[in-house]
């Protein structure tokens, strides 16, 4: 019989890797379930989530409302495993799983260098009430403080970095000039893409003041904003008030269908995070063979290795002047774009294979289980 394991989120909008993690499970060993705190229904068109995976969506429930309903389905469905994500998500259902003593996997996808009081005290009860500490970069695991460290112990801290199918982006055929007329992109000019979640953390303001140099020395460029996010409106003014309008586009939220098929579609991706724990939007980037421009930080020099298929700008830099160093060397140099996006993407097949990545991830949720059925007894 499959194992049963429960992807726990805050909201499906702010976390589309799980998605790509319930859908690449083995179905042979494995039944996925994916678990929304905040959200009130699920569009499974909307985030090409699979129809055979199990789903609850507990935002029309308040307080210990949730926890009830999320302990009552655990039960029921005999769930064996919660992996969960977010702070807040992942402090809820960590009392779950000590109730009905089902492990609990924490995945902490994102940096904490910049964290609060407040922010660090739920961080550290995270760490001390679940099973495991999953980290996609040791970046992320650098980030943690000493008393973070302490209760960690690093014997229960595993690092996987994400991965994805190359085998699939390479089978993705994609018209180039029908996928941009759709936003009424010319396909003539080197098309700029970034994709994300439209938050403070991820700096598309910086991103966009950035382009506007480019765009200003070159008129064969466009640049499209795949994704939405509360930060979406003030960027869109923005845009606006550096007379942009026709040389950027808001696509909004696509399923990940749509959202391969613009990057296969592009010619360069572009990220100015000012910080990130390991970026999926980069990989999948990577992955279709896209040459990156990227802010200089700790979690972007980790991922690209020895630098190979990247452009990194400085934030701490004159902008008119990097700008005009990425102009020279992915928009006049059509060759060298070229040769970057193939080290990108034999970068990717060396070390962000995306069967590896959840053969790893597989053989810990076993190893979890296991440990549980133990200490349980016969």
């Amino acid at each position: 019989m499959p194992l049963r394991i429960a992807h726990v989120v805050n909201d499906l909008a702010a976390t589309t890797d799980a998605i790509v993690r319930v859908n690449a499970h083995d179905r042979r060993r494995f039944q996925p379930y994916l678990i929304s705190f905040d959200d009130s229904a699920i569009n499974r068109a909307e985030f090409d989530l699979y129809p055979d995976v199990k789903t609850l969506c507990l935002g029309d429930s308040r307080g210990f409302g949730r926890l009830r309903r999320l302990a009552k389905y655990v039960r029921e469905e005999n769930v064996q495993l919660l992996h969960t994500y977010h702070g807040r998500s992942s402090f809820c259902a960590r009392w779950v799983s000590r109730w009905l003593s089902v492990p609990n996997l924490f995945e902490d996808g994102g940096t904490h260098f910049g964290y609060g009081v407040a922010s660090r005290m739920l961080l550290m009860s995270n760490v001390v009430l679940c099973d495991r500490i999953l980290c996609p970069s040791q970046t992320v695991w650098n980030s943690y403080g000493a008393m973070e460290r302490l209760l960690a112990d690093v014997g229960r801290v595993r690092i996987i970095p994400y991965g994805i199918s190359t085998e699939e982006m390479a089978s993705l055929r994609v018209d180039r000039v029908t996928e941009l007329a759709r936003y009424e992109v010319d396909p003539s000019c080197v098309v700029f893409v970034h994709t994300g979640r439209m938050v403070p953390i991820k700096d598309q303001e910086f991103l966009i003041r950035f382009y506007a140099f480019i765009a200003r020395q070159y008129r064969g460029v466009h640049l499209l904003m795949v994704g939405d996010g509360p930060s979406r409106a003030k960027l869109e003014r923005l845009v606006c008030e550096q007379g942009l309008r026709a040389r950027i586009t808001f696509t909004g939220m696509l399923p990940r269908q749509g959202v391969y098929r613009l990057l296969k579609s592009s010619d360069v991706f572009i990220m100015t995070s000012r910080s990130e724990g390991l970026s999926v939007s980069l990989i999948e980037a990577l992955a279709c063979g896209l040459p990156a421009v990227l802010s200089d930080i700790p979690s972007f020099r980790e991922t690209m290795k020895k630098d190979k298929g990247v452009v990194f700008i400085r934030r701490d830099a004159p902008i008119p002047e990097q700008a005009a160093r990425v102009g020279r060397e992915v928009v006049d140099a059509p060759t060298n774009r070229q040769r970057l996006g193939r080290e990108a993407l034999e970068l990717t097949r060396s070390f962000y294979d995306g069967g590896r990545w959840m053969r790893d991830l597989e053989a810990l949720y076993v190893d979890l289980i296991e440990e549980a059925r133990e200490r349980q007894g016969p």
